[in-house]
């Protein structure tokens, strides 16, 4: 089980029916209607908001989507991606 799937398995049913919606509109690179925002001090890395869910992700050269990060909002939601 890798990292993302780990941190999938730890959220409440609701948040995580919520994360699996957000990841993968993000890979479709479907955001209309999402609250998208880019992360200061990190190139091509941007952040999706939904209820208390986070979902980091970055973009490559090619515009491929890589999912850094799916956490609940807590004060450490940003560090270490």
């Amino acid at each position: 089980m890798d990292k993302l799937q780990k941190s999938l398995a730890k959220l409440d049913h609701r948040y995580s029916v919520i994360a699996e919606e957000l990841v993968n509109r993000a890979i479709r690179q479907d955001l209309y209607g999402l609250n998208v925002k880019k992360l200061r001090g990190y190139d091509d890395t941007y952040r999706i908001r939904k209820s208390r869910v986070r979902v980091v992700y970055s973009l490559d050269k090619n515009k491929k989507v890589s999912i850094l990060k799916i956490d609940l909002k807590d004060n450490r939601t940003y560090e270490d991606r």
